[in-house]
């Protein structure tokens, strides 16, 4: 015993979304920003001859290190 516990309280978002910010437009950059980052993944696998999206690999072959 005798161990200082602080706490630490997360903060308090306001619980309505502001009115002036168009969602439309930030969900749309989204999707292209998704996309774009996809292509770009897309583009350095093929680069290095990997195969993408890449193999999920089997853990019960893993032998780890």
């Amino acid at each position: 015993m005798g161990q200082t516990i602080t706490y630490i309280v997360p903060f308090q978002y306001p619980t309505s979304l502001p009115m002036e910010v168009d969602y439309r437009v930030m969900a749309t950059f989204l999707d292209f920003y998704l996309v774009l980052l996809k292509f770009i993944n897309f583009k350095l696998y093929s680069g290095h001859q990997l195969e993408y999206p890449p193999i999920e690999l089997d853990n019960s072959t893993y032998q780890g290190y």
